[in-house]
């Protein structure tokens, strides 16, 4: 008779870190062919190593981090040499730690500054499209911009003056040239007469 052992545990990497110790034992069960598994979760001390230093160039190009360095090192003036480098090292490491984090939260909120201009442009540019399109029903139903889009498109080019018809009784075409003929018909309009 051939026997495979068919349970299993499934736990996820964040269990497994918390209890790395953790030992699973099968237990005999007359009732049953599956195997009841038993676990026992063992948390493991670890020590938490510090962080190695990591010098990042971005720093440089702060004016604080020169003003900090120079203040750090003009504090341990008369100290030995390696020791003020040690301090020195440490000063740099706790403002480098702020900056990040605080370079971090400037980013996020960034982000986040950027998504609210983004919804309000995309807003701001449906509305500009819905009042070109002279559509009125989006109000209370769908705001499909592609159709408020082709709406505009559609209204444009009915609204587009192909010809005209000068005061003489020809019909102009050119696109500069019915310009000069809405020139001269207004002009003629609005030119006050002597009666």
């Amino acid at each position: 008779m051939v026997e495979e052992k068919l349970d299993r545990i499934l736990i996820t990497d964040t269990w497994l870190s918390l209890f790395e110790g953790a030992k699973a034992c099968s237990l005999i069960s007359p009732y049953s062919n599956h195997l009841p598994i038993l676990i026992t979760p063992e948390v493991v001390n670890t020590v938490r190593r510090r962080r190695r230093f990591c010098f990042d160039n971005m720093w440089l190009k702060e004016v604080n981090y020169r003003e900090m360095v120079k203040h750090s090192w003009d504090k341990t003036i008369g100290m030995d040499v390696l020791l003020r480098i040690t301090v020195c090292s440490q000063d740099i490491w706790r403002w480098g730690h702020e900056y990040n984090r605080d370079f971090l939260r400037k980013i996020e909120g960034t982000k986040a500054k950027f998504e609210r201009l983004r919804t309000r442009r995309d807003s701001v540019a449906t509305f500009i499209l819905e009042q070109r399109a002279k559509e009125h029903w989006w109000k209370g139903g769908d705001s499909n911009t592609k159709y408020f889009h082709n709406s505009v498109k559609m209204r444009k080019r009915r609204n587009k003056v192909h010809k005209l018809q000068n005061e003489d009784g020809v019909w102009i075409d050119n696109a500069d040239a019915i310009g000069s003929v809405m020139v001269d018909y207004f002009q003629l309009l609005f030119t006050a007469t002597k009666w």
